[in-house]
């Protein structure tokens, strides 16, 4: 089986606890034809050259632990993870490496939970008729 991807990170960040907007993913290779002899390198260390064949996918889940999408984003040690589809408050970013359709016995997942703009200027007014309170508010 090929080596996971290591050094993940999500927009320059190792497990952020939450994004807005799009996430960047950034990792290094790892090649177990080339790591057989000497230490074994650690998660932080520099990338080695990919091994021949060896490509990425990268899979979103929503909070219900649903596939949303499943991408081969090719022998590449970026990509940016379309999160718009995303209709729940949290997702899971699942970054793994496949060769000759033997997958990484490892892989990177991290669940993010979406940043958005808190309403502001609140303002309520009480319905004695519906005993309820009318609320209005506006984002920036």
């Amino acid at each position: 089986r090929p080596y996971p991807p290591a050094n993940v990170k999500i927009n320059d960040e190792y497990y952020p606890v939450g994004v807005t907007g799009n996430a960047t993913l950034t990792w290094v290779d790892r090649n177990r034809l080339q790591q057989t002899g000497g230490s074994i390198l650690g998660w932080t260390n520099t990338g080695v050259t990919i091994e021949a064949g060896v490509t990425y996918v990268v899979e979103l889940y929503d909070a219900d632990d649903v596939l949303i999408s499943s991408n081969d984003v090719g022998a590449v040690n970026t990509t940016t993870v379309d999160v718009s589809s995303v209709t729940t408050t949290s997702c899971k970013i699942k970054l793994f490496s496949i060769r000759d359709g033997y997958v990484s016995f490892q892989a990177f997942e991290h669940v993010l939970v979406f940043s958005f703009n808190a309403p502001h200027n609140v303002n309520g007014t009480w319905n004695e008729s519906t005993q309820d309170i009318d609320l209005n508010w506006s984002f920036d």
